[in-house]
């Protein structure tokens, strides 16, 4: 799969190094930037067969199947329209869009065009998302707590509203996605537990719980605090302790009757963004146009969510 990268900042260069450590169905073939001299700097850097100084010449190109875009949230719609007009299999950056209607036309022009479309959540589509459901099954829940702290406001991305800035879009959906994978979507209602803005109208601590029957899912996410990330869950037998939000590399296990533990190890193979390739490679050559792991419904549903809160944080 001849693989294109829309885009050229930080994110960029872990999607490009994490392609090249990957076996040869998974191809670094074209960059692209507004810029040719960064975009060819790139293209020296990664081994990447083309560059090019424009978007458009990068979607044109017939020898890609398959386009990352990595750029700014604010562009991502526009961006994704670009690939899909030109019949590109895409992977998006999170968050999708910058809202639930936008989200929507984009899902739809790829569904009607026969186009793979999906998000790039890389935390869903790890394989200890398995393992977790396994060790919750049967288990009642009493709490989650997720959080991913962060201190990224001084990124323009994160502090200019304009660019679709902010610690809920950027930092927030890792630990409400988390919920949402481990126990759906029926949730009852969102509170808003608190939400701090800045002087440019971002957010920059929000703190939202999922009301599920006989448990909260408690969110918190902050962009000026200096980086802390992790997820507790407790259920009637278990105490259950994840080292990261975003890429965890062990789940540690406590009995709460006999305070014994053990540790599991579900470290990536590579960087951890491998698996939403493996996915798209995978659903692509089955005829799909989503990816199994986390679905159109489910980036649907998580724009939705993005959307009530913002909403409901404004009242």
């Amino acid at each position: 799969m001849k693989i294109g990268i829309m885009g050229l900042g930080h994110i960029a260069e872990k999607i490009a190094n994490t392609i090249n450590m990957m076996d040869k169905n998974y191809e670094l073939y074209a960059v692209a930037s507004r810029s040719m001299i960064k975009a060819l700097d790139f293209k020296k850097k990664y081994n990447a067969e083309k560059a090019y100084g424009s978007y458009l010449d990068l979607v044109k190109d017939d020898e890609i199947d398959l386009i990352y875009i990595a750029t700014v949230n604010s562009t991502h719609y526009e961006n994704m329209r670009l690939c899909l007009e030109n019949n590109k299999n895409v992977i998006c950056e999170k968050p999708f869009t910058l809202n639930y209607s936008e989200a929507l036309e984009i899902i739809n022009l790829a569904k009607s065009k026969n186009l793979f479309i999906s998000e790039a959540l890389w935390t869903s589509y790890m394989p200890f998302n398995i393992k977790l459901l396994e060790i919750l099954k049967g288990e009642r829940i009493k709490s989650f707590y997720g959080l991913f702290n962060c201190n990224v406001y001084d990124k323009e991305r994160i502090h200019n509203n304009l660019l679709g800035g902010g610690a809920l879009l950027d930092l927030g959906i890792y630990p409400i996605s988390f919920a949402l994978r481990l126990f759906g979507f029926s949730y009852k209602n969102i509170i808003i537990n608190n939400m701090y803005y800045s002087d440019t109208s971002v957010d920059v601590h929000t703190d939202i719980s999922l009301v599920y029957d006989g448990f909260e899912a408690r969110c918190v996410c902050n962009c000026v605090k200096e980086y802390e990330s992790y997820i507790k869950i407790a259920t009637e037998n278990l105490d259950i302790f994840i080292d990261s939000a975003t890429n965890p590399s062990i789940i540690k296990i406590t009995n709460a009757n006999n305070l014994s533990t053990h540790t599991i190890n579900v470290k990536a193979k590579y960087s951890g963004y491998e698996y939403e390739f493996i996915d798209a490679y995978n659903s692509i050559h089955d005829g799909l146009n989503e990816p199994r792991s986390w679905s159109n419904y489910k980036t649907l549903e998580m724009m939705r969510i993005l959307d009530e809160i913002v909403i409901k944080s404004s009242k």
